[in-house]
């Protein structure tokens, strides 16, 4: 009979420096994920405040948090 693994157990396998190069990359693609709307939620931002962030005219601000 097959013995099976679950992602930790083979995750762990791997050296420290690719873990390192995974957990990086993982991180990266969940800040690519994260909406302006949801950013502007979690960080307690004004419409003003976000557009001054994101170096931008206040206007252009709704038509990036549709995207």
């Amino acid at each position: 009979m097959k013995e099976y693994t679950n992602f930790s157990e083979e995750f762990n396998k791997l050296c420290g420096e690719r873990q390192a190069i995974i957990k990086a990359r993982a991180s990266q693609i969940y800040l690519e994920e994260l909406t302006l709307k949801y950013l502007q939620e979690k960080l307690g931002l004004s419409l003003s405040e976000l557009a001054k962030y994101l170096e931008v005219q206040q206007s252009i601000v709704p038509r990036l948090k549709q995207e």
